[in-house]
């Protein structure tokens, strides 16, 4: 059994047990959200300034799209013989695909071009079908292209996949009506 020092006592989290009615959260992405990048919120969890940053142009939501996250990638190293491997990184990948289609100017293959070029400019959040928020995050590489599917009634859409460097499970802050603002607010693709 492990000793460790009295100072690296860590208060153990609220326990789960207690409960009798299992919950379940909802699957899926709805959105892709992302900001200029010298822009923050006051309080992440008021619409009014949701609604007055897509206004202003400093965020920008991309249409609802067919989403995930997988479990992420865990990056391991050995420090000691006698000690098994330690997490020393992370990364979470959420990929999703874009059927949103704006035929006469081709808005959608302009925006999603955008944000690959110049994601760095950008801070990225994600919306799940909940109204939770992840985000945030200015450490985040995105690989997004057009597929074109090989017969007529096929799709043509964009497939993408964005990884995130992170030290954790990302906790979600709940936004009740955050998907909705986004619909009537935004100038989506």
């Amino acid at each position: 059994m492990p000793v460790c020092a009295d100072a690296c006592e860590e208060a153990l989290p609220e326990g789960l047990a207690q409960g009798c009615d299992n919950k379940r959260r909802k699957g899926g992405l709805e959105h892709l959200v992302f900001m200029k990048c010298n822009k923050t919120f006051a309080d992440i969890t008021d619409l009014a300034e949701w609604t007055q940053k897509i206004q202003d142009g400093d965020l920008v939501a991309s249409g609802k799209l067919l989403g995930q996250k997988p479990k992420g990638s865990f990056t391991k190293a050995k420090f000691s013989s006698s000690t098994p491997e330690e997490v020393t990184g992370k990364t979470d990948t959420y990929q999703f695909k874009d059927y949103n289609s704006e035929l006469s100017e081709n808005k959608d293959i302009v925006f999603w071009s955008a944000i690959q070029k110049n994601y760095q400019k950008y801070l990225l959040g994600v919306v799940d079908t909940e109204d939770r928020f992840r985000g945030f995050f200015d450490n985040y590489s995105p690989e997004i292209d057009d597929v074109i599917e090989e017969d007529i009634n096929g799709n043509t859409y964009i497939d993408g996949s964005i990884a995130i460097n992170t030290d954790g499970i990302v906790v979600p802050v709940t936004v009740p009506g955050l998907g909705a603002v986004i619909k009537s607010t935004s100038q989506t693709p």
